[in-house]
């Protein structure tokens, strides 16, 4: 017994009030708004002033019990909604990551094929410019076989006209000593 008289004990509702100050049995499972009212219709008429007097503490127990449960609520339901939003930041956070990788890969993509197709570009300038190296060096080397060959055509025509011009010259000399 926590702490009141032997008298007490025979009491019926006794045993809950006693468990319910221990706190071992919550009030909200056995008190019911019907049986709030025999409680002190039950009870001998010398201590229904106490009575009265515990079930105004019992109401103001349950109010403060309910009290509390109402504001754990409340602190459960404040930490539920922070962890949302918590979450929502992480998710937009995640989100605003995953598109800047994105956006880089996608910019990364675009510098390789920008640098891919200055790589093919000049590889062609370069193709291009060894076809005119090569065309004119053709070209120079054609002239240089023309100019040669003028060159030593004409150096065969003044042999020849050197030799003819000999041969006239011995034939008129021969001619004149005949």
């Amino acid at each position: 017994m926590v702490g009141g008289d032997t008298a007490i004990a025979t009491w019926k509702w006794y045993a809950i009030m006693d468990g319910a100050l221990s706190g071992e049995i919550s009030l909200n499972h056995f008190i019911k708004p019907d049986q709030v009212s025999s409680f002190a219709q039950d009870a001998p008429p010398i201590k229904q002033r106490k009575e009265e007097d515990w079930l105004i503490i019992l109401r103001e127990m349950e109010r403060r019990q309910e009290e509390r449960e109402r504001q754990a609520a409340g602190r459960e339901d404040e930490r539920d909604r922070r962890a949302a939003a918590r979450e929502e930041e992480r998710d937009r956070r995640a989100a605003e990551r995953e598109v800047e990788r994105d956006r880089r890969a996608a910019e990364r993509e675009e510098m390789r094929e920008g640098q891919a197709l200055e790589r093919e570009e000049r590889r062609e300038r370069e193709m291009f410019a060894r076809e005119d190296r090569w065309e004119k060096e053709m070209l120079a080397r054609e002239e240089r076989h023309e100019r040669e060959w003028r060159e030593r055509e004409e150096r065969r025509e003044r042999e020849a006209d050197a030799r003819d011009e000999r041969l006239f010259k011995v034939l008129e000399t021969f001619v004149a000593n005949k």
